[in-house]
């Protein structure tokens, strides 16, 4: 299978600076993003910590109070770009206002994965207009999991593993692939993705019957590329009608060969799925997410979202993080996998869970066991002690639904409580369960940093770590695991294998982040400009 990202996503990346000095500076010298008013229309997961026009001193600094302890997805410094006096200085006014958050939480600043931007509006004409414009920092952040969210977790996987809507809540069915190939070299567009996207967009006609009746929507073709790069077996899984079906139908059938793809190193009929997307401003392209070969469709692609946090930005859509990463990794097998069932994960263990199920139902058991884990079965955090700390369940792999079972009794189990998670010593316990096991795949929540990495000296196997969630950049604590074990590192768009070979003093890059290493240990380095 082979996941393709069609939208480039621009993420505004946060190095971890060597103060905290460097910290402010660095925000300070972000690009400045404009708009024309800010909407403060979303109230959801977020708190407004407001200053007055021109002033930097936050008026309501109480309010951060409510979620000191959440994890902070996003902090955004809000002002209007007008100057009644030429010589004002907008970055030092922003350098004031900073340093006041800083007051209330300096913790923050020491944040590896935490976004930051700056927003300037620009329909402020002058000082009378100031009061109508919102000033201040916007903080979006991830709510604690409750035992209410917890069930709303467990009821959007079990609409994923169903195949219904998981948006509207509809119950309406898809069909689910199930004549597909798992190829070690999956087919390619002669001329590559660049190539095909320019094919389609240029063949596909919006139909005048769907422009008339408003129709718009997602159209979902899934065909054959045979041994000799030929389609065959074109179909639409799901629809939107008014001609689009039949209109993405067509130009899928009318592409030119492909090159086949390969099992065994040799060529093979593979499967494929392409989403294509009609909008009702009369353009039709590829769908701004992932194409899909051989899994369960539902309306759209896997987005990060979670009904627990209700957190959902354009600037996060299309993170088919598992899929993705297993998809890149067909020769992993008799995998130990180890996942974290806590906070706000189930965009990614829904990934993990319709993928193994798809690999029970067609035989290709790659997984030999599961680790799931929750940190302590909502053991008080005071109450956590390295290495006993709890909550961590296991399952061979071979029955889907005692694996489903099982990752709901994990979720239920733990619930709230600090960031910090006992991922060494599920990954230690799970170690000893299945001494067999052959690859050893760790599903991890890059905003929570392991709280017992004093106990990774005693891994002796290396690790495979699947970051989930580094569109801020990836949580240093994973990259020092995969180096110190000798393992690899993979994010939803590239495989890191060469860790352990960065000496002392040497850097990599990675995704648009550079990391060093500094006594021993990965850190960002500090840019002054992005």
């Amino acid at each position: 299978m082979r996941f393709f990202t069609i939208a480039l996503l621009k993420f505004v990346i946060i190095f971890n600076s060597f103060s905290q000095s460097d910290k402010t500076e660095f925000i300070l010298n972000l690009k400045e993003k404009h708009i024309s008013k800010y909407d403060l229309g979303q109230q959801e997961n977020r708190i407004f910590l407001k200053t007055d026009f021109a002033s930097p001193y936050i008026v309501n600094s109480t309010e951060y109070k409510k979620i000191r302890d959440n994890v902070i997805l996003k902090v955004e410094l809000v002002y209007t770009t007008f100057k009644s006096n030429p010589t004002f200085d907008q970055k030092a006014l922003n350098r004031k206002r900073i340093q006041s958050l800083k007051k209330l939480d300096p913790k923050l600043f020491d944040s590896e994965v935490t976004e930051w931007e700056l927003v300037g509006q620009t329909d402020c004409n002058d000082p009378g207009q100031g009061k109508d414009f919102y000033h201040g920092f916007v903080i979006t952040y991830r709510p604690a999991s409750t035992e209410e969210t917890v069930k709303k977790e467990i009821e959007f996987i079990e609409k994923a593993l169903s195949g219904e809507d998981k948006y509207t809540g509809s119950s309406e069915k898809y069909e689910v692939v199930s004549d597909y190939t798992i190829a070690d070299e999956m087919p390619s567009y002669v001329g590559g993705d660049a190539a095909m996207l320019n094919y389609i967009s240029k063949s596909l006609k919006y139909p005048e019957i769907a422009k008339v009746k408003g129709i718009q929507g997602t159209v979902f073709i899934y065909f054959i590329i045979n041994e000799t790069g030929e389609i065959s077996s074109a179909r639409t899984i799901r629809g939107v009608g008014g001609g689009c079906d039949e209109e993405a139908l067509r130009v899928v059938m009318s592409m030119p060969k492909w090159i086949p793809g390969k099992i065994n190193g040799k060529p093979a009929s593979v499967s494929y799925m392409i989403p294509i997307r009609f909008s009702i401003d009369g353009s039709s392209k590829v769908s701004d997410a992932v194409y899909y070969t051989g899994e369960i469709i539902t309306t759209e692609p896997y987005v990060i979202y979670s009904i627990s946090s209700g957190y959902l930005s354009n600037r996060y859509t299309s993170d088919s993080t598992i899929f993705k990463v297993f998809a890149r990794n067909p020769k992993w097998n008799k995998m130990l996998v180890i996942c974290d069932f806590t906070g706000s994960m189930s965009p990614y263990t829904s990934q993990l869970l319709i993928w193994h199920k798809l690999n029970i139902a067609t035989n290709n058991k790659r997984i030999e066991y599961f680790t799931f884990f929750n940190d302590g079965d909502q053991k008080a955090d005071n109450q956590k002690q390295i290495g006993m700390t709890g909550g961590i369940y296991h399952s061979r792999a071979n029955s889907f639904d005692e694996v489903k079972d099982l990752a709901f009794k994990t979720m239920k189990g733990g619930f709230g409580g600090d960031t910090p998670e006992n991922n060494i010593e599920a990954l230690l316990d799970a170690i000893e369960k299945c001494e067999d096991c052959r690859d050893i795949v760790m599903i991890v929540d890059n905003f929570a940093t392991p709280r017992d990495l004093s106990l990774l000296e005693k891994v002796n196997k290396p690790v495979k770590i699947i970051a989930c969630g580094t569109f801020g950049g990836v949580n240093t604590a994973y990259l020092d695991i995969v180096r110190q074990t000798g393992g690899s590192l993979h994010t939803m768009e590239r495989d890191i294998l060469n860790l352990m070979d960065i000496n002392e003093g040497e850097e990599i890059e990675i995704e648009g982040n550079t990391y060093i290493i500094s006594q021993g240990k990965f850190v960002r380095k500090y840019k002054k400009k992005i």
